[in-house]
């Protein structure tokens, strides 16, 4: 095993054509626009306005793409927050995964929004709200396409006898596309003693750690390959609940350590033991996690 800190999936998007527009005031993004490191449009004037956001982020661990499009029509006016992203993920190696799509819509009068993501780009909707989608990314490349449409119209209807019906409407939604690898599963073990520890698995085969050690000036991550209990020779006296065949250290970020632990391909199913142990050494003190069992195919 070994301790890398590379994200092995890069994501990639391009514009195919952005709007926002309210009354005459508008913005856009070409067909053809490169926004990997995302988007930000946004029209407005005195009876309504409009806007759309991208933002991407990602770690060793996940993908996630945030949209946010927002309209607003006041009076007399119509306002669009409309766009159709295309996306590549480049892989490194093979990665067993899933799509995680959150969509939440608010709307008030003549608001509306919908959704439609489109996993290889070839016409065919998988999702039109919030789902989970199963997907292996294979070596090279995987496409999907993510059409967003806003809209809120405002004006007055004339009704019999001279009678006057204003409408009006807003629109407020966020998208989520999360990618996650699937490959590892872990199974708490032992007792906590002041520290605690999660394993998710990551882009580059194997799994990574995430510690909270408040007390600790000083964090390690224990790797192990059974759960032999021991107990720490410093106060309080906290149980290790694995025999050290390695040891990651880290100085804690505000009570926060993390590791990214990486596997060769083609090693077929790994099983170890992890726990995160921190140090206060001004105190002479050791507190422990659980521990955890973790298998990665």
């Amino acid at each position: 095993m070994a301790s890398c800190a590379c994200a092995q999936v890069v994501p990639l998007a391009t514009s195919q054509g952005i709007v926002v527009s309210s009354g005459t005031a508008s913005q856009n993004s070409a067909p053809g626009a490169d926004v990997s490191i995302g988007l930000q449009l946004a029209a407005a004037q005195g009876s309504g306005s409009a806007s759309f956001t991208m933002a991407p982020q990602w770690n060793s661990a996940a993908i996630d793409l945030d949209w946010s499009i927002d309209c607003v029509a006041l009076s007399y006016t119509q306002s669009v927050s409309s766009g159709l992203t295309r996306h590549e993920l480049f892989a490194a190696r093979q990665v067993p995964g899933r799509f995680v799509i959150t969509w939440t819509v608010t709307t008030t009068g003549t608001g509306a929004a919908t959704l439609a993501f489109d996993l290889g780009d070839d016409g065919v909707v998988e999702a039109t709200n919030s789902a989970v989608i199963a997907h292996t990314l294979p070596v090279g490349v995987t496409v999907f396409s993510v059409d967003l449409d806003g809209q809120a119209a405002a004006g007055v209807v004339s009704g019999p006898w001279g009678a006057q019906y204003p409408y009006h409407g807003t629109v407020s939604a966020q998208l989520t596309v999360r990618f996650e690898p699937t490959h590892c599963s872990s199974v708490p073990y032992g007792g906590a003693c002041g520290v605690a520890i999660d394993a998710v698995g990551n882009f580059s085969g194997g799994a990574d750690l995430a510690a909270q050690v408040p007390l600790a000036d000083l964090a390690i991550a224990v790797l192990g390959l059974d759960q032999v209990t021991t107990t720490l020779p410093l106060a309080p006296g906290c149980t290790l609940v694995t025999t050290p065949v390695g040891n990651l250290l880290q100085v804690p970020n505000g009570g926060e350590a993390a590791w990214s632990i990486g596997l060769p391909p083609g090693i077929g199913p790994v099983v170890f033991s992890a726990q995160a142990v921190g140090f206060d050494v001004s105190m002479g003190r050791a507190e422990a996690s659980h521990g955890l069992r973790i298998t990665c195919q």
